[in-house]
């Protein structure tokens, strides 16, 4: 899924990202103009699992739609009852009365049972992937910016509380997302690497900054997000994608390590 989805946002002919902002504003502009746990980028995930599971539905053969539907189920933590047997289905055309058609219904019924709980972990497990990725954080908060700047004399009409001077309100972080980009970024700062989470050196103060900033159209959802030294967020410029791209690591380690 992972995969799915950051290769549909990278696909040079991007069928889908169009298509995500024109069918998504609605519950895209929410997250826009203020932090939600439920992010741009779980409603692009959700965006992306649904049109694939629509394809599937419609051109894949049944016993594959069983098998990817109950692979998501059962990976979510759900116990499902014993398979059915897809050769004596086929061979009695899925009649309803058979025994194989009984074990075919009740195993379904209890997918549909867990299917919302199912696609959700699904997701969320998806977005806990790409948070780590700030190359496709920045880019991804890149494209929603262009949407957002397309569409801002629209926005300015309809939004204008949450419109300021022509670009998105900033808003004060709640804890629970100042926690979450700490701990995600590790207290150290994105681009210097610096610590400022206090534990070693209570003189670092940090900023909670914009990778996309909002004078460049940039929003205030979380994966737009990311934890800077004081110095850096001062330096950095308010039309500056700046982050880093690699992850910061748990430990260092020099080339003459390599053996």
């Amino acid at each position: 899924m992972a995969e799915a989805t950051i290769g549909e946002f990278y696909e040079e002919s991007n069928l889908l990202l169009p298509e995500f902002w024109r069918d998504s504003r609605h519950q895209l502009l929410p997250r826009i103009f203020k932090p939600h746990k439920w992010t741009i980028m779980h409603e692009w995930i959700f965006y992306v699992f649904n049109f694939h599971h629509w394809y599937a539905d419609r051109h894949f053969e049944q016993r594959d739609v069983f098998s990817l539907e109950s692979k998501i189920v059962e990976d979510a933590g759900f116990l499902l009852s014993e398979h059915p047997n897809f050769d004596l289905l086929n061979e009695c055309n899925f009649c309803d009365g058979c025994v194989e058609c009984s074990k075919y219904a009740e195993i379904n019924k209890e997918i549909r049972t867990a299917w919302d709980d199912s696609v959700l972990s699904l997701v969320h497990t998806v977005f806990h992937l790409f948070m780590s990725n700030k190359k496709f954080l920045r880019d991804f908060n890149e494209h929603i910016s262009e949407c957002i700047e397309s569409d801002i004399n629209l926005l300015m009409i309809e939004n204008p509380e949450h419109i300021v001077g022509g670009k998105v309100r900033r808003v004060s972080w709640p804890k629970w997302l100042e926690r979450a980009i700490i701990f995600r970024d590790k207290g150290v700062c994105s681009i210097c690497r610096k610590d400022v989470s206090g534990t070693l050196n209570l003189e670092n103060r940090f900023a909670i900054d914009h990778i996309v900033p909002i004078a460049s159209y940039g929003s205030n959802d979380p994966t737009n997000l990311q934890l800077l030294c004081w110095e850096c967020n001062g330096t950095k410029s308010n039309k500056s994608s700046e982050t880093n791209n690699i992850d910061i690591p748990l430990w260092n380690i020099e080339s003459s390590m390599i053996s």
